[in-house]
């Protein structure tokens, strides 16, 4: 971690001198990650609240669900339910909105733990659906796209060969 901690400095200095505002962001958030690693929850609230505040300056928006899905995260140690909730909850509509699916999933799995957490049982199961259901329309849509790129592959291949064939074949027939 003590890595990670002085490439996320490097990092930030980086970003700083090319002022890119979302890398600053993802930054701080990365920062906050790794002194919750650390268990420092002051430090790690600290560093994801400045990856919020930039993201939501700039309207960053893929920027700011990152950082409100680690915060979430702190709120849930801290036992903060409500702040978890309405963290997600904004969060969630966000994602939606620039239908971003695989933060759509996270959402929902930390809403439903939130949900459960409040004894909101029904909600946390509903949360819990809308999690699996995602989760579910997105692993079809990467095995669809894995088994067109292998039938691509098998087919190009196949023509490869059948190249080679007729190649080999005229030079037997010139020789």
């Amino acid at each position: 971690l003590k890595l990670a901690t002085r490439f996320s400095q490097e990092a930030l200095e980086r970003y700083l001198a090319l002022d890119s505002q979302l890398g600053i962001a993802n930054i701080y958030n990365l920062s906050g990650l790794i002194a919750l690693e650390l268990g420092d929850i002051t430090q790690a609230k600290a560093q994801i609240e400045q990856a919020i505040d930039i993201a939501s300056e700039h309207k960053l928006i893929t920027g700011l669900i990152s950082a409100q899905i680690s915060r979430i995260k702190v709120a849930q140690l801290e036992h903060d339910f409500t702040l978890a909730q309405a963290l997600g909850e904004q969060a969630l509509a966000s994602a939606v909105e620039i239908n971003e699916k695989e933060d759509q999933i996270n959402l929902q799995q930390l809403q439903a733990q939130t949900y459960y957490a409040q004894g909101k049982y029904k909600s946390a199961f509903e949360a819990h659906q809308q999690y699996k259901k995602l989760d579910d329309e997105v692993g079809t849509n990467k095995l669809a796209q894995t088994v067109a790129a292998l039938q691509s592959r098998a087919e190009f291949i196949r023509r490869q060969q059948e190249i080679d064939s007729l190649s080999h074949e005229k030079a037997l027939q010139q020789a």
